[in-house]
């Protein structure tokens, strides 16, 4: 039996965890979309190319990453998700921990993601604003 939409949401989040691009992109149709739309966003980046250069780019400055991930909804092919990033920057042992929040709306297609936005809050999230 193929894993839940919310079982790959949740794979994808522990590999993001891991800091590994490679497994997170077995999660991802090879045309999917990432679209940061928070209002100081990293922009949008398309295809499995792309995704690997954005996500490693952002574990090359971290040496460790946590995301807590708690799904808020699921309707359909879409699942909504607040999340709370916890990390240590590259080259800062001894420096504090930085967390900030955000909300994930994460369409699927056949088992796949196929759209990734990222917002600020989960109610934005939902609304897809």
């Amino acid at each position: 039996m193929p894993p839940s939409n919310i079982e790959v949401v949740r794979a994808n989040s522990e590999a993001f965890s891991r800091r590994d691009a490679d497994a997170m992109l077995q999660f991802y149709a090879p045309d999917a979309v990432v679209i940061d739309r928070r209002n100081v966003g990293w922009g949008e980046f398309r295809g499995h190319e792309a995704l690997r250069s954005y996500y490693q780019g952002l574990f090359d400055n971290a040496d460790e990453l946590r995301e807590d991930l708690e799904v808020v909804s699921e309707e359909g092919d879409v699942v909504v998700t607040a999340c709370t990033l916890h990390g240590r920057l590259t080259g800062q042992p001894d420096g504090p921990e930085v967390t900030f929040d955000y909300a994930l709306r994460i369409r699927l297609a056949n088992g796949l993601i196929a759209t990734l936005d990222i917002y600020e809050d989960a109610a934005a999230a939902t609304a897809g604003a």
